[in-house]
């Protein structure tokens, strides 16, 4: 199947490129149905709508059964790093209910709304439910930088500032790292600069 195909169902997905190979089985009943799914990826690159580059090489085997849904492998490359997840994700009644997976990352760019560029290498294991959750590993900062320009008239800068009325928060719906304890070792390998 073109990968493409992909791009009807998510207004995120665009510029796809490569296949997927699908496999499917059901059997029993209405009542207990046994479900199997297979999508294998064969080098896929897609534009990501909150990427600023494309995901090339995009590679690996996901698995789909009643009660579990499985990651193999799944590897792919974006800019200058590259990534690969391993992991599964447990069902109840068709939701997710636990989670194990492991995300390695080498080289990876990280742009953080234009102030800050990143490349890092992580490895990180996240484990757990919504109830409770954890995110164990390692993050190395390879190259880093913050860039900021700074407003050298505070008073005017205060002054032009009228009083904004406080937005009401609006409801969020429960997340999966609501929950969540992190214990991640960060490290840098070279100085990070703030250009200011």
């Amino acid at each position: 199947v073109p990968a493409r195909v992909t791009e009807l169902f998510f207004d995120e997905v665009s510029e796809t490129k490569g296949s997927i190979i699908c496999k499917a089985f059901v059997s029993g009943t209405s009542e207990n149905p046994n479900v199997y799914g297979e999508l294998e990826f064969d080098k896929i690159g897609l534009q990501l709508s909150y990427l600023y580059e494309p995901l090339q090489g995009l590679s690996g085997r996901l698995r789909f059964v009643s009660d579990k849904i499985t990651a193999e492998n799944v590897k792919g490359r974006f800019e200058s790093g590259d990534f690969n997840l391993e992991g599964m994700i447990e069902l109840k009644q068709y939701q997710p209910d636990s989670v194990s997976a492991n995300l390695t990352a080498h080289a990876m760019p990280i742009l953080v709304e234009d102030k800050m560029e990143l490349l890092l290498n992580t490895d990180l294991n996240i484990q757990g439910t919504q109830n409770a959750s954890s995110v164990t590993g390692e993050i190395v900062i390879l190259e880093g930088s913050y860039t900021r320009d700074i407003n050298l008239k505070p008073l005017d800068y205060v002054m032009s500032k009228s009083r904004e009325e406080k937005p009401v928060a609006e409801k969020k719906e429960a997340s999966f790292f609501d929950n969540t304890s992190f214990d991640v070792t960060v490290q840098n390998r070279n100085p990070f600069i703030v250009d200011n």
